[in-house]
């Protein structure tokens, strides 16, 4: 099957959410600028992952369409990653760069067979996953290839800080040498690298960031800023959501004045909005002529990015810190200074407590926090009762 026809075969109709008979009583134009419109709130994410666990499928397993629940419960136990399968961990540092790893984890078969049964319910009426057989099938997976999901490792705040006094350094050195190339690169990752952990954002809400969406209030004692998150993973209505954030007692790690000066780097000193285009990307991609495009960096390279960012710390260097890690480290971070689970989860954009309890390293629940709690609570019952 050729790729052009697999595209227009794996395009979504959403025509089974209306009565077939009421639908066709419109005209065409309208029924097709409905179903547009209610495509268009699928995310981007949403509509690849879909294309691609439809093209493994037909293109990589050759399988039949339409599915039924035989064929997709044979596709399933044929990808299902085996623990023989994986090689030893010596040898693989990470196993998502790993490619002899046959066969998908299980998370990812969960959300490809979720992905695949919403495709083919759109298209063919039936959803294969709403059977005994499949059901069965990804139990008998999950119990004898399940193992714990893999995590980010949290990005403690010691390597946060060696890496922004190197890019800080860096940049300063590229200043004095008039090498503005380096000096924008350098300003612009200081300046991403304290946004990105200090909000918690994940790569896509990181480089869609426009320079309208940063508003900055100076005038203030102490000054904040009020960060305009348009459209995130878990805001599937596209409300959007606003984070305030007063400046932090350490400048050279507060995200404001980091902003600032990638502002006034990047426009050669205008840093006034209303001197420059707000619907430029925040984060833009420095070619190596010194020009700042202006579209954003690619979400995809975002990771890459940041890995690099953190080999200026020797003993990162066996670790493999993402934009997950960042989430994950300020989690961690507010959860060491007190901060309440409530907050915590409405800061980085969490719903569900279970996931905010796998991101957080839980130290305040080990046996020797209790046991310092008790302690301390027992010198404070005996310095009241002198």
């Amino acid at each position: 099957m050729t790729s052009k026809k697999l595209t227009t075969q794996t395009r979504p109709t959403y025509a089974e959410a209306f009565d077939s008979k009421v639908l066709a009583q419109y005209p065409v134009e309208a029924q097709v600028a409905l179903l547009e419109l209610i495509q268009s709130a699928e995310s981007k994410n949403t509509k690849k992952a879909t294309a691609q666990a439809v093209r493994h499928y037909v293109e990589v397993w050759n399988g039949p369409l339409p599915c039924t629940p035989t064929d997709l419960s044979f596709y399933l136990n044929e990808y299902a990653r085996r623990p023989s399968e994986e090689s030893p961990e010596s040898a693989v540092l990470d196993k998502r760069r790993n490619k002899n790893l046959k066969g998908f984890s299980i998370a990812t078969l969960e959300q490809r067979r979720s992905l695949f049964g919403s495709w083919h319910k759109r298209t063919f009426g039936d959803n294969p996953n709403n059977s005994d057989a499949v059901r069965a099938t990804m139990r008998s997976i999950r119990v004898s290839c399940g193992e714990p999901q893999e995590q980010a490792n949290a990005l403690p705040m010691r390597i946060l800080k060696n890496a922004e006094e190197k890019l800080r350094r860096n940049r300063q050195i590229a200043l004095e040498h008039d090498d503005r190339q380096s000096m924008l690169k350098f300003s612009r990752n200081r300046a991403l690298l304290l946004t990105a952990f200090w909000f918690g954002l994940r790569a896509s809400e990181l480089v869609n960031l426009r320079i309208k969406d940063v508003e900055m209030f100076w005038d203030e004692d102490p000054p904040w800023m009020r960060v305009t998150i348009r459209r995130s993973k878990t805001d599937r209505e596209g409300r959007g959501q606003k984070k305030l954030f007063e400046a932090y007692p350490t400048k050279h790690l507060c995200p404001i004045y980091a902003i600032r000066q990638w502002k006034e780097d990047r426009f050669q000193g205008v840093s006034d909005e209303r001197s420059t285009d707000g619907l430029l990307p925040l984060f833009s991609k420095v070619d190596r002529w010194g020009n700042v495009w202006t579209k954003n960096i690619n979400a995809n390279s975002m990771n890459t990015l940041i890995e690099k960012l953190f080999t200026v710390d020797t003993q990162a260097a066996h670790d493999r810190y993402t934009s997950h890690s960042m989430r994950r480290g300020l989690a961690n971070w507010m959860d060491q200074e007190d901060g309440n689970q409530k907050d915590i989860m409405e800061w980085i954009g969490w719903r569900d407590p279970r996931t905010a309890l796998r991101y957080l390293d839980a130290r305040h629940s080990s046996p020797t926090s209790l046991t310092k709690a008790k302690l301390a609570k027992g010198r404070k019952d005996e310095s009241d009762n002198s």
